[in-house]
């Protein structure tokens, strides 16, 4: 068995397993508390990014979110495994968004290491979180086959497996880390709205005589 069929079949099976797990073990502990006690999001009220941070961070996630559910061999993965599929992007859409993220992403960490407050802020985490995301994308993009069939730079093999083994090495980090906040979050806001339109929607009108 080389390396790539090692990336392509144990390796995947097992980083989904610690994902999910993980993924239900962190929502368990989070309704257990009650509340987020995250130090990040503590953290993050004493370091409020401006307007062209926050831009460039709706930007990165928008565009990583194209790029990982635009991509047609993603959308086949997904399919393989969940039985869920969808249309997937014209491949220059996707191109242009794996780049955006790249650019965004190297704009994102920048901003962190010129800003001191946010430098003495942040944590092993941050910047491993931020490797994490930042090489798939970057060994994704090298590893797609160009015009003639080969990738940017050779051997492709290799730069495949280099894609497949760093997002495995993510979706192992992603339930401990603060990318969990990218499911907890959505999930949370979604259930207090829906509590709060259930208890509190007003009362239908009563019928005058």
């Amino acid at each position: 068995m080389t390396l790539l069929d090692f990336a392509q079949g144990p390796a995947l099976h097992a980083a989904m397993l610690v994902m999910v797990a993980g993924f239900c073990a962190r929502l368990a502990y989070s309704i257990a508390i009650g509340r987020d006690q995250d130090r990040y999001w503590a953290r993050k009220q004493f370091g409020i990014p401006g307007e062209r941070w926050k831009l460039d961070s709706f930007l990165m996630h928008g565009a990583l979110f194209v790029a990982i559910f635009g991509f047609a061999p993603h959308i086949l993965l997904i399919r393989n495994i969940t039985g869920l599929g969808w249309p997937s992007l014209p491949i220059g859409m996707v191109w242009f968004a794996a780049a955006t993220t790249v650019i965004a992403m190297l704009w994102v960490m920048a901003y962190r290491l010129s800003e001191r407050t946010r430098r003495e802020l942040s944590t092993l985490d941050d910047y491993l979180s931020w490797t994490l995301v930042f090489a798939p994308v970057v060994t994704g993009m090298l590893a797609f086959p160009h015009l003639g069939g080969g990738s940017t730079v050779g051997p492709y093999a290799m730069l495949l497996t280099a894609h497949l083994l760093s997002v495995e090495l993510l979706m192992v980090y992603l339930p401990c880390g603060k990318l969990m906040h990218l499911i907890l979050m959505p999930l949370f806001r979604a259930a207090i709205f829906i509590r709060r339109w259930t208890l509190g929607a007003p009362p239908a009108p009563s019928a005058r005589p």
